[in-house]
């Protein structure tokens, strides 16, 4: 991932500027294009006030933003190659030279190569500073939802990700500096790894199974399944709780960062941030993720900066759209957001912010005289898979690199789970009526009999299907209700069954009289 501390992998609080060798400002748009040797030699160092890093002056440097990522490597190389800063070969060498790299957080959720993301950047990071340059992160609302342990927007892929990174650390001894920065580059084998292990014992017990019936082949598959997602869970759980190694690794970075004179953070800045402290902040954040925050004097996370509607990393006010409000509520909405955005500008000394969070039906944009841009358009394939562009801000003379897309509220609800649980219900329902229908065919003179059973069990049929269907249509239905409706719906046809097993034994036993009176 993009360390946000440039000099070592502690946090702890500097009374000194660090200080990298040279990269590209944000406020030269000459400049932005031209990493000429002969201009590098002149350029002054990165300087960098801040544990985690605040402040950043990067003087006469390219400037170069990335929205959210969530876990789409593949998009993520694509976009950090249209920005010049990521070798095509496939080889993740940095290319950007002395350019600075901001992404601006969300990097988890909806995908499955989260981890190989966060250490695709923490590598160009360390290439780049080679070279005079540098690669910053600020931390979103999903890093802050992970380390909180929030995983509903969690990918079953992202799940399998963990298990394997944790088995990874294990070969190197946790030596994490380098492992973490190598993950990137061996992910894709241990994915294929996991898949071809899957793939070889899936069809071979698929055959077998089949052979003997569909209850056994279900059942399998769910132990199957819900013994990796549990391995999954522990392992995430172990390594984003509050000084876990990923938790510590996402302590590195800031939830505000000010480049030159640009702000950057996840969702939005506001004057009561400034004035709690764009330091106090980021250290609160920092030291809650690393674990060091005594819960007896200090219970709670940074409230300020990672929660509620108006918190840094949720803060929607500068990119909501307001197109839907009546002209003259635009115009007052309009108004104020300006005061405010002017206000908290002028209160932190920045001429623009840069934001992601929400994302931008019509692409990257800026508003209120161009000192707010809204870059996050969706580019994950857990969103619209949309392709990245390059937008240029001329007015700032920075050059920001966004994915245009329109977003879509991830599912929160494992719609595969719920099938199969649904199914295995169905299935062992549908087994009673069917030993009851062997019975009945024994008793020739009660044959008639099976016909409203047989209507029975079509409509459990008919309901099997649409309970494979139901899932699909209705995402956004909490799991928990939809658990509970199946429930009701099983108990309902096991009392349909127990009436008509207790009918059938009353049949039996008027026949076996009849038979006696014979």
């Amino acid at each position: 991932m993009a360390s946000l501390c440039l000099n070592s992998f502690s946090l702890s609080p500097s009374s000194h500027p660090k200080r990298l060798t040279e990269t590209n400002s944000l406020s030269s748009s000459s400049s932005s294009s031209s990493s000429n040797g002969n201009l590098a030699t002149a350029l002054k160092p990165i300087v960098v006030n801040g544990s985690p890093p605040t402040f950043v002056s990067a003087p006469a440097r390219r400037i170069i933003a990335v929205g959210d990522l969530h876990g789409d490597l593949d998009q993520a190389r694509s976009a950090l190659e249209m920005a010049g800063v990521l070798s095509s070969d496939g080889e993740d060498l940095w290319t950007g030279g002395d350019s600075v790299l901001v992404q601006l957080g969300d990097v988890l959720d909806r995908g499955d190569d989260e981890i190989a993301i966060l250490s695709l950047l923490r590598s160009l990071d360390i290439q780049a500073k080679a070279e005079g340059g540098a690669v910053f992160q600020v931390n979103g609302n999903h890093e802050t939802m992970n380390v909180e342990g929030d995983f509903r927007y969690v990918e079953p892929g992202a799940f399998d990700e963990c298990a394997d990174f944790l088995e990874y650390l294990n070969e190197y001894e946790y030596d994490w500096e380098e492992a973490f920065a190598g993950w990137c580059s061996v992910s894709r084998r241990w994915k294929d790894e996991r898949k071809m292990s899957r793939n070889n014992w899936g069809p071979w017990n698929l055959v077998k199974v089949l052979k003997f019936s569909v209850l056994v082949l279900v059942t399998c598959i769910t132990y199957r399944v819900s013994g990796q997602r549990q391995k999954g869970v522990i392992s995430r759980s172990v390594l984003f709780r509050p000084g876990g190694p990923l938790a510590c690794e996402l302590a590195r970075h800031a939830v505000v960062l000010k480049v030159n004179d640009w702000i950057f953070c996840h969702g939005g800045l506001l004057p009561h941030h400034v004035a709690y402290g764009l330091e106090r902040m980021n250290m609160e954040v920092s030291q809650w993720m690393r674990g060091l925050i005594d819960e007896d004097t200090s219970p709670h996370m940074p409230f300020i900066a990672t929660k509620g509607y108006d918190s840094v990393v949720w803060n929607r006010l500068y990119s909501r759209d307001i197109s839907d409000l009546e002209d003259f509520q635009i115009s007052q909405a309009s108004t104020l957001i300006n005061a405010i955005l002017k206000k908290t500008l002028q209160a932190v000394g920045a001429k623009g912010m840069v934001v992601g969070h929400t994302p931008q039906y019509s692409g990257a944009n800026c508003e209120y005289n161009c000192s707010i841009w809204r870059i996050d358009v969706g580019m994950s394939s857990g969103v619209l898979n949309s392709r990245p562009e390059d937008v240029y801000q001329v007015s700032g003379h920075a050059v920001y690199l966004v994915p245009r897309a329109i977003f879509l509220w991830d599912v929160a609800v494992d719609c595969a789970v719920v099938t199969v649980l649904v199914a295995i219900k169905l299935v062992s329902l549908a087994n009673q009526p069917r030993i009851v229908a062997v019975e009945i065919a024994n008793l020739g003179n009660v044959a008639f009999q099976m016909v409203p059973l047989v209507m029975w069990m079509r409509i459990v049929a008919v309901d099997l299907a649409t309970t494979l269907v139901i899932p699909v249509a209705v995402y956004l239905v909490p799991l928990a209700s939809r658990v509970g409706i199946v429930a009701m719906e099983v108990a309902t046809h096991q009392v349909n069954v127990a009436f008509y097993l207790v009918h059938l034994a009353t049949l039996k036993r008027n026949v076996a009289v009849e038979l006696v009176n014979l």
